[in-house]
């Protein structure tokens, strides 16, 4: 049994054959799920295409698909509430898209017993941290734009020159997510409460991600976290650079990749860097605490975007992301 949970890298995103079926709580969450797609040729999410090929070898027989697009580390309830409603588990608490995650919630309690009394997951899929520590807004401040509407940015702007500030401030959010640094008044993340690890995961009135999905699975089981993608090319293997090869003072002065300076391209993929590194020192944690349960971390880059094969970030030749919206 498969549960795949996790933000717009999860649910697909971008992908044209968004399904129509809303979540339980009537929320659109752009799931490229297969079920009543609008493009039928349009793809499908990663855990959904995994899914239909392992259970043709015969491994998986069931998976409920409950990402959801602008998911932060708070909505793992939302999503593991639909997905065992989905599955059959009776639960009289309501879900709502203002669920709280708090240990102490009637719905927390609820779910916990079920998982307690056996409805447990053989292998749970997640990805889960950027938008909690804001990363669609730190690209957008490495943007040549001065407001989402798409007016330029010129000197003048309040936002000029903002990216490497933006850089420092993300960083530190990522420290407080994998519980580098503790959460306190000085320390928060930019949105929810819930980090995915913590030094001291029985404290608090909510429990870290990775802490809680662990009592979710089955013994013998798997969680699997999904690292994010490097959505920027490095500015010398771009389009643009082999276009403009006879030109380097014109590409370090003008040369950008939708909208992000060649200059600024380095912050973008170093946040996505770290990032990652932070989500597999968590990971590595959760698998130590939780040594019934199997965690493992997997970077997208090296297995699929950046290979020896082929380079697939924006601004490549085949590039597996949409641009700038």
């Amino acid at each position: 049994r498969w549960l795949a949970i996790g933000d717009s890298i999860s649910s697909g995103f971008g992908i044209t054959s968004i399904s129509r079926r809303a979540s339980l709580w009537d929320q659109q969450c752009y799931r490229a799920d297969g079920v009543e797609p609008v493009d039928t040729a349009g793809g499908r999410a990663w855990p959904v295409v995994a899914y239909g090929l392992l259970r043709e070898r015969g491994r998986f027989v069931s998976q409920q698909f409950s990402a959801c697009s602008g998911a932060i580390t708070d909505d793992w309830i939302k999503q593991l509430a639909e997905a065992s409603v989905r599955a059959g588990v009776t639960i009289r608490s309501e879900v709502t898209s203002d669920a709280t995650p708090e240990r102490t919630s009637p719905l927390v309690r609820e779910l916990v017993a079920a998982a307690a009394a056996g409805r447990r997951w053989d292998l749970v899929t997640v990805t889960m941290g950027a938008n909690n520590v804001e990363f669609g807004d730190f690209v957008r401040r490495c943007l040549n734009v001065a407001d989402p509407q798409g007016q330029d940015l010129t000197w003048s702007s309040e936002s000029w020159d903002s990216c490497g500030q933006a850089q420092l401030e993300i960083q530190r959010q990522i420290d407080v997510l994998v519980g580098r640094v503790p959460v306190d008044a000085t320390h928060r993340l930019g949105q929810g409460r819930v980090p995915l690890w913590a030094a001291n995961p029985a404290g608090g009135a909510v429990e870290p991600l990775y802490s809680v999905i662990a009592r979710f699975v089955n013994p013998g089981g798997r969680v699997l976290v999904m690292g994010y993608p490097q959505l920027v090319e490095e500015p010398a293997r771009t389009v643009l650079a082999g276009r403009w090869k006879e030109h380097p003072g014109l590409l370090t002065r003008a040369g950008s990749c939708e909208g992000i300076a060649f200059a600024d391209i380095p912050r973008v993929r170093a946040v996505v860097s770290y990032l990652n590194a932070a989500l597999a020192e968590a990971v590595r944690k959760a698998g130590a605490a939780n040594p019934t349960v199997s965690f493992e971390f997997l970077d997208p880059n090296p297995t699929a975007l950046e290979t020896p094969q082929g380079r697939h970030s924006l601004c490549t030749r085949l590039p597996w992301t949409n641009g700038m919206q």
